[in-house]
């Protein structure tokens, strides 16, 4: 299987220093998914202080790149410089490193959530505040909402019960630029405790999927517990 990836220049004007990783067909990841897969490999390393360190390992390996050196971001990125241009620079050819090709095959076949976020507590692959409004990025997350056996699904981890999130909006199918994602409003009767996070959707990533008017329900798990933690009241 071939597959296809290009890093290239965020558009964000505000950060011109950030990079998306694009990735055909196994989907577009920008720099804080990347952060979310790989984080458990540094124990105790806040998201944040491990995205600035990636931003700057990047950053050191195209400037490397462009001068005609080989650089590699861990396991995830090789950097390989090509034909020279007229000043003096390289062209750069990125190469998945073996985890990020296993990541990015997996994903192809199947719902692949990476990252949550939660807005009002800041919190990454961490929290679930009720009636909350959180956002959830990924490959292949679309679904058919008018299908009740796809979409976002909450499991207590304590009782195994299930509750399928009602308020998701998608983002549009055709955004190539950007990673899918999804804008979720919390359950607001949602209960203190530990869920797993998973998204069930038809992907037609198998060759026999795609031949098929209806493919096989697949499921995406979040690799991070979320917790609903109990209100406490001030007195």
């Amino acid at each position: 299987m071939t597959i296809r990836y290009e890093l290239v220049p965020d558009n964000d004007p505000g950060d011109v220093y950030d990079y998306r990783l694009d990735v055909v067909p196994g989907g577009v990841w920008d720099l804080d998914m990347l952060v979310a897969e790989v984080i458990d490999d540094f124990p105790g390393a806040a998201h944040d202080d491990l995205r600035t360190r990636f931003k700057n390992d990047l950053d050191e390996c195209l400037a490397r790149a462009s001068v005609g050196q080989r650089a590699k971001l861990g396991d995830l990125l090789r950097l390989l410089p090509k034909a020279r241009r007229p000043d003096g620079t390289y062209e750069i050819d990125f190469v998945p490193g073996v985890r990020l090709q296993q990541v990015m095959q997996k994903a192809q076949l199947e719902p692949y959530p990476v990252l949550y976020s939660e807005p009002q507590t800041h919190s990454i692959n961490q929290r679930l505040v009720p009636a909350g409004i959180g956002g959830l990025k990924g490959c292949n997350l679309h679904f058919d909402p008018e299908r009740p056996d796809e979409g976002v699904f909450l499991i207590d981890r304590g009782s195994g019960e299930e509750l399928r999130v009602k308020d998701v909006g998608q983002s549009p199918s055709d955004a190539l630029d950007d990673p899918d994602e999804l804008t979720m409003i919390t359950p607001p009767a949602l209960q203190p405790g530990t869920y797993l996070l998973e998204v069930r959707a038809r992907v037609r990533g198998r060759q026999r999927d795609r031949q098929r008017d209806r493919p096989e329900l697949r499921t995406g798990r979040l690799a991070r517990v979320l917790a609903v933690h109990a209100l406490r009241i001030k007195r």
